[in-house]
């Protein structure tokens, strides 16, 4: 079985551009202390220079895609019988 992909959060990603683009150390080093893939520091860069503020979106999990929409803000729904 391969190995599950690392997820990194909005902020995690946002840190470390904001490393790289102080020029206190160049990219791989930031990636290696970070322990990210190589060229990936650039990668996030990129889309953010492309995306702005969208960049790096918050995903639900697959699970909660099919949910319905009082079930992804709280669980009393299912209480209430909404569910």
């Amino acid at each position: 079985m391969g190995d599950a992909r690392k997820k990194y959060t909005k902020e995690f990603k946002l840190d470390a551009i904001r490393l790289l683009e102080s020029g206190t150390k160049p990219g791989h080093e930031i990636e290696r202390d970070l322990g990210i893939g190589s060229g990936q520091i650039y990668r996030w860069r990129k889309q953010f220079s492309e995306d702005g503020a969208r960049a790096f979106p918050a995903t639900a999990s697959r699970a909660m895609r099919n949910w319905p929409p009082c079930a992804k803000r709280s669980r009393s729904c299912a209480k209430n019988g909404t569910f």
